[in-house]
């Protein structure tokens, strides 16, 4: 499963990417750079396309937020 997640992600990323590249009239590479970029650019530039816009957002940062949470979590115990 985590390999089908990672490979649908994969897609997620690089068509928005290229949507948000050809928007602006830049290359690829230019659009984010590795780390929070990624996270916090191309995400929510994907769910802002989507047609129930805010609820894909809350959905996505409450996810980053549980993440965070489930981090700090594995380093107390």
């Amino acid at each position: 499963m985590d390999l089908i997640t990672s490979i649908i992600s994969g897609f997620v990323i690089f068509t928005t990417f290229g949507g948000m590249a050809k928007q602006i009239g830049v290359s690829v590479q230019d659009v984010a750079k590795g780390g929070y970029g990624l996270a916090f650019v191309a995400y929510p530039e994907a769910l802002s396309n989507l047609p129930p816009m805010q609820l894909w957002s809350i959905l996505f940062f409450f996810m980053l937020f549980t993440l965070g949470l489930d981090s700090q979590v594995g380093e107390t115990e």
